[in-house]
């Protein structure tokens, strides 16, 4: 009996597409029509309850109403924790999330703006590594397996959907970059040597998250000290490298100046609390760093391996020869260091001992991050190579191998949440403030110590003043989105009353006869009026740091848009 390939059809389509089309074109068009089908789940009603989702959402609505009020420049949402104010701008940079801010400003729905949001920045990051990896190799199918093989991640799906770490997941973006500018300056021909990815993908990658920074320029600074004898023959790489860490540092002025400014000069969880935070008990064990499985019950939750499809992957690194040309030997760094990073989310590193110091990251798994990046990239690069001189029907079983590995845990991760939230009844349909109030327990890092305790903030309403002295009255009342004003009556000499803000540098207590800011207790934001009544007005102002860092930053991205420009001239000219 003669059998019937149903599948024949489909593969005569595919394997003449694939001759038809120029690769520089198809696989573009593939990667943007699989990524924008994997965000096919937003398009239900509602969003899962993700982690952080609430917190993040409340910094595109914070954004809108400050842009709404005429702050420009937002570094707090001034309606957070129950009037208390929280710095999100401070810390992590809101830059960019204008956009959706401004579209929230003019009354566009805060679910909507997110889910716009997350589906903008995953087609940004799919294209991101696909030109860095088809910069390095020159092929076009090396830039879509290393996109897939990252934008359809495990972590990648979980940081968006499951613990909605929107700082982890722009961060995403700008690794590729940071990946691309070490290649440029440590392995590209001393001719081609530029400084400019460098800078862009660390200035970037600042402005996304802090935590992903730190990690990334880690693992930079290794492979740098590694390659100090090649920097050290060639002046020029050497240039380049010192170069963009001050391009880097100039465009990422306006984000780390106002952060250095706070954390030296107040205390904060961060700073107060991470040192002896237990990261050892988050470690991951050895066969969870490849299983796509979901949390299960364990005593401290943990992401879903890295998944299975790598594990493929790199095992095709012994069906091929190696000419050792500056881009195979990038390509196995990229594979080692990606192997090396899964390895220290578990007892691989001493999260006991010396690696305490990094606590900080409160988790070893943060290392997922580095090792998809790196992973994906190495990994793309060696299918590139792989099927450099293959028939188009073993590059479709390929695409198809790739689509199926990579989709699976995207899609099983999504149905699995949505699954659980559904029957949770943890489904978001509105955002309200009191969303805001609560969601900004996730951010506690950069509140002083003690200050978010359920019973000091209060569940319910502006939050009071109080007042040492029981006989003196404060009434507070907000005439304005970002000012609170304090009626105050019957102090006496040295009584001082609460203010219902979280203390940041910046702020100012005005009122005609002064008085002085006191905060012996850092968690207690205290104000000793200079007479009995009056009226007290308390407003946040950039200090002259924050202005001199956006200048900085301005400064710098305008002299690299003239040099660009002047350049390009030049070219023309030279062309003519």
């Amino acid at each position: 009996m003669k059998t019937i390939n149903l599948l024949a059809p489909f593969e005569r389509f595919f394997d003449r597409k694939l001759e038809q089309i120029p690769p520089a074109r198809f696989y573009p068009i593939l990667l943007g029509t699989l990524i924008l089908l994997g965000f096919l789940p937003l398009l239900f009603p509602g969003l899962p309850h993700g982690h952080d989702s609430l917190y993040h959402i409340s910094r595109i609505v914070s954004l809108g109403e400050n842009i709404r009020h005429g702050i420009l420049f937002p570094f707090l949402n001034f309606d957070a924790l129950e009037g208390y104010g929280y710095g999100y701008g401070l810390f992590y940079s809101d830059l960019y999330l204008y956009p959706f801010g401004v579209l929230a400003a003019v009354g566009l729905p805060a679910l909507l703006l997110y889910k716009l949001f997350l589906v903008t920045w995953g087609i940004l990051t799919a294209f991101s590594m696909y030109w860095v990896a088809k910069r390095i190799s020159g092929d076009a199918f090396a830039g879509f397996a290393a996109a897939l093989l990252y934008c359809w991640s495990s972590y990648h799906a979980c940081d968006m959907i499951i613990r909605a770490a929107i700082g982890e997941y722009m961060a995403f973006l700008f690794i590729p970059w940071c990946m691309y500018g070490l290649w440029c300056i440590l392995y590209e021909d001393r001719d081609k040597c530029s400084c400019l990815p460098l800078a862009l993908g660390y200035a970037g990658l600042f402005y996304c998250h802090n935590i992903s920074f730190v990690l990334t320029s880690i693992v930079g600074g290794l492979l740098i000290v590694f390659k100090i004898p090649t920097l050290l023959r060639d002046s020029r790489r050497l240039g380049a490298l010192i170069s963009a860490g001050l391009l880097a540092l100039g465009l990422a002025a306006f984000g780390w100046i106002p952060l250095v400014q706070q954390l030296l000069g107040l205390k904060f969880n961060l700073n107060a609390r991470t040192v002896h935070y237990p990261i050892a008990d988050r470690m991951v064990p050895f066969l969870r760093l490849f299983l796509e499985l979901p949390y299960m019950k364990m005593e401290y939750w943990i992401p879903p391996g890295i998944g299975i499809i790598f594990v493929i992957v790199y095992f095709q690194r012994f069906r091929i020869k190696s000419n050792w040309t500056p881009a195979e030997r990038f390509r196995d760094v990229c594979m080692i260091i990606g192997f090396v990073s899964l390895l220290a989310a578990s007892e691989f590193l001493p999260w006991q001992g010396m690696m305490r110091v990094i606590a900080a990251i409160q988790f070893p798994w943060r290392f997922y991050l580095l090792a998809t990046a790196f992973a994906a990239l190495g990994g793309g690069l060696l299918m590139g190579k792989l099927l450099s001189d293959r028939p188009v029907a073993t590059r479709r079983v390929w695409i198809m191998i790739l689509i199926c590995g990579c989709g699976f845990p995207w899609w099983f991760l999504h149905c699995y949440h949505y699954a659980a939230k559904i029957s949770e009844h943890a489904i978001i349909h509105t955002f309200t403030r009191e969303n805001a109030t609560r969601s900004i327990i996730s951010g506690i890092l950069f509140i002083p110590p003690g200050k978010v305790d359920a019973d000091y903030i209060g569940l319910g309403g502006k939050a009071p003043v109080t007042s040492d002295n029981p006989d003196a009255t404060a009434e507070v009342s907000y005439p304005a989105w970002s000012k609170l004003e304090i009626d105050y009556s019957g102090f006496s000499p040295g009584d001082a009353f609460e203010i219902p803000r979280i203390y940041y540098i910046g702020y100012h207590v005005e009122t005609e006869q002064g008085g002085v800011i006191d905060l012996s207790e850092q968690e207690h934001f205290r104000f000793r009026p200079n007479a009995s009544s009056g009226k007290a007005v308390v407003v946040y102002r950039p200090t002259n740091l924050h202005k001199l860092s956006f200048v900085v930053s301005f400064l710098t991205l305008a002299g690299l848009v003239l040099n660009a420009w002047f350049s390009s001239r030049k070219q023309s000219r030279k062309r003519a």
